[in-house]
């Protein structure tokens, strides 16, 4: 391979073969500048998340636990009870027991 690339082909895998000679600079600048602004809105996001889990904290709950609790209410009932019986399994599994009843 040269150092321009100029022989490489079938970039990303791609089944068909593209020569990276033929992607205008301008797709790449434009779709890098695109992602940039994709990344500085999750670190936005990311920092107001944080900001409302540093709020509970304060208040004396547990992040993890309060992150795991809101990683399961975002789960769709499926996947909740899927995630409950795997979440069992690896506990007695493993000895480190669970609660069965603990909120009912």
């Amino acid at each position: 391979m040269t150092l321009d690339g100029s022989n490489v082909t079938n970039i990303g895998g791609d089944e068909e073969d593209v020569s990276i000679n033929s992607v205008d600079d301008d797709v790449i600048v434009e779709a890098f500048d695109a992602l940039k602004k994709i990344d500085d809105e999750r670190e936005d996001i990311n920092a107001r998340s944080q900001a409302i889990f540093a709020d509970l904290k304060k208040q004396g709950l547990d992040t993890k636990a309060a992150r795991a609790a809101y990683m399961r209410f975002k789960q769709d009932e499926d996947k909740r009870n899927q995630f409950d019986q795997v979440f069992a399994k690896c506990c007695k599994a493993t000895g480190v027991g669970y609660q069965h009843g603990l909120f009912d």
